[in-house]
């Protein structure tokens, strides 16, 4: 059953993928109405994805409605959080630059109309905050895995504050999404980290019947006036290290 369910998926998702790439293909032409398109096309991206992978989400907290102005930052443990996240909200990504030049992958992220991150540029580290923030403003949530990096669960890791800049400035909310996986009914690891090969993780998720995840939307999070972008993070690490614990 596991094999007949990895073949039925493996034929379906390339199609979908198609059809995502179809649908969005307008908004690459269209200036900062094309990004919001792309967003909803996103959110529909990531909404066929989890119903063709069986990903229950139990959403709690906040009306999603209420993340569409500001920078929604999520806890990051697998890269099964970009699927979770885009099934509820029409986001725009914030991927490192080198991701663009991977081949598929790159090109069909590119679609999303992301705010590339070149880590090594300070010039292209103040263009980044910019678009940041023109897009918060213009009601086009970010979404930001503060942690750069997966956790294994167990906790949060430390933030990195540079996407908090824009909202440090604006006063625009941060939206915080803390997910949480219940185990697999096989015992399977769903957050990917250490050194588990990417294809393999790929691979077993799957076959997997289903996939729960618990998502809380969390009370938006607005900066204090001349809060510094570290101490926000600091702030909004704090808040959502408190509700993980409790979740």
């Amino acid at each position: 059953m596991r094999f007949l369910r990895k073949i039925l998926r493996l034929t379906i998702l390339p199609f979908w993928f198609m059809i995502i790439a179809f649908l969005a293909l307008p908004g690459m032409f269209a200036g900062r109405r094309g990004i919001r398109w792309n967003g909803k096309i996103t959110r529909l991206w990531g909404a066929g994805v989890a119903r063709i992978l069986n990903i229950q989400i139990e959403r709690n907290g906040k009306n999603p409605e209420a993340f569409l102005h500001g920078l929604i930052v999520s806890n990051h443990q697998s890269y099964l959080d970009i699927l979770v996240n885009s099934a509820v909200f029409p986001v725009r990504f914030l991927p490192k630059v080198e991701i663009r030049y991977w081949p598929v992958l790159g090109w069909f992220i590119a679609l999303n109309r992301p705010v590339w991150v070149n880590r090594k540029s300070p010039l292209a580290s103040a263009k980044v905050a910019e678009e940041i923030e023109k897009s918060v403003c213009d009601g086009l949530p970010i979404l930001v895995f503060p942690e750069g990096t997966n956790s294994d669960g167990s906790g949060l890791l430390p933030f990195k504050s540079t996407a908090f800049e824009a909202v440090a400035r604006t006063g625009q909310p941060v939206c915080p999404v803390l997910l949480k996986y219940a185990p697999s009914d096989d015992g399977f690891p769903l957050c990917w980290c250490g050194d588990m090969p990417f294809l393999h993780h790929v691979r077993h998720v799957l076959g997997l019947q289903k996939i729960r995840v618990k998502m809380d939307l969390l009370e938006p999070v607005y900066p204090l006036p001349g809060e510094h972008r570290k101490d926000l993070s600091n702030r909004v690490r704090q808040i959502m290290l408190d509700h993980y614990r409790s979740m």
